[in-house]
């Protein structure tokens, strides 16, 4: 990651936690995949909340992470995860894709971790960069009708071009 991209994990409580700050953009979106799928494996939480308070930017790619973790909460725990975000712009954007059906949306957060682990953003193959871009983009498919006809065409050539490198 730049020194102007920030992923931070943590929990507390039994509540974990993803922090972005800054520009977080896809080439990041691999070691925070990892990142949260360990704390989600690895810790007994009852929810989970993902911090937008100081993003600059996020691009789709990270967007379908986060909606990740919004499914994977309300599926596992029955409840919506929490969004902190402050940006009346992105606001706007988290709730046109459908963000507020599987996150609670405030302004700020619970009790944050006493520490976060940094994400480690480490070189990743363009097949896994790509197979995590894929996946991302089918969570955010999945949040409303229309956001799958918008991403369908893109992510239907990626799987292509996926399927012809592995050959």
């Amino acid at each position: 990651m730049s020194a102007s991209v920030s992923a931070l994990v943590g929990m507390r409580e039994h509540v974990g936690f993803l922090k972005l700050i800054g520009d977080v953009r896809y080439p990041a979106a691999p070691a925070i995949d990892r990142a949260v799928g360990k704390l989600m494996t690895a810790n007994e939480f009852d929810s989970f909340v993902v911090d937008l308070r100081e993003v600059g930017h996020v691009d789709s790619t990270i967007l379908g992470l986060v909606a990740r973790v919004g499914g994977v909460t309300l599926r596992r725990y029955g409840r919506r995860a929490v969004i902190a975000c402050v940006d009346e712009d992105m606001l706007t954007g988290l709730r046109a894709v459908g963000f507020d059906t599987v996150f609670v949306v405030v302004a700020k957060p619970p009790d944050e971790p006493e520490h976060f682990e940094p994400v480690e953003c480490a070189e990743t193959s363009g097949e896994e960069l790509a197979a995590t871009m894929i996946s991302a983009h089918r969570e955010l498919m999945g949040m409303s009708e229309q956001m799958r006809r918008e991403l369908e065409p893109s992510v239907t050539m990626l799987e292509r071009e996926l399927a012809g490198e592995r050959r």
